[in-house]
Formats: C-alpha cells, structure tokens, sequence
C-alpha cells in the first residue's frame, strides 16, 4: 500500500512543532491536523507541492511503500525505492558518537552532499 507520511520529513528536518510550521505556512487547521494524523486518503497537488517547498524534498520522499504481507513485488519494481527504514533518524546519535578528530571530516562530506558541484 502506498502510504503518504509527512512525519518522517517533518523528524528528519527535526521540526517538533509540524502542526504549528504548516498552520505558520498558510494551511488551514483541519488541513494541517489531517495531513499529520493520516485521516486525509487524498492530498491535493498544491498541498503536497507546498509541503515540498517547506521541507526541501520531493514528493517520493512524503510516500512510502509498505507492501502487503502476500504481495511480492520484483526486487526491481520502481515502488521498493519509497519502502523505508528509520535508519537516517538516527544520524544525531551517530554524530555524538563520533570521535571528536573525526568531526572535521563529517563537516566536509556533509558540504560536499549539500553543495554537489
């Protein structure tokens, strides 16, 4: 099943407040709280393009794919490519870890990824 999930950009981006961002950007407050609570099946285009403005995402990265238990798609299907791990929530705890000579190199590869020139 396809799912739309806001709240995973909305942890990644480490926003703790997303209801109060969204209403601050121009969302009515039934919208914002359908969005983030899963009770809306659909989501308009302006909503979803909005949406990626503020996050600086695409739309792929507010979907995921959470296949059906009997459902065995191709390891090649388009749709494995939006199943998702909460792998990258975890990067604060990583980088506290990180031993403090080392931080210079993660500074520099994270402006490499910022700034792919």
């Amino acid at each position: 099943m396809l799912v739309f999930n806001p709240n995973r950009m909305f942890r990644l981006r480490k926003i703790d407040r997303p209801h109060l961002m969204l209403v601050k950007n121009g969302f009515a407050k039934s919208s914002a709280t359908n969005l983030l609570n899963y009770v809306s099946r659909r989501v308009t285009v302006e909503h979803l393009e909005k949406l990626c403005v503020l996050l600086n995402c695409t739309p792929n990265d507010l979907f995921e794919w959470r296949g059906k238990t009997n459902e065995a798609l191709d390891e090649r299907h388009a749709l494995n490519s939006l199943k998702r791990s909460d792998k990258s929530e975890n990067l604060t705890e990583m980088i506290r870890k990180i031993p403090v000579e080392k931080l210079p190199q993660v500074d520099e590869l994270l402006r490499e990824l910022q700034n792919p020139e």
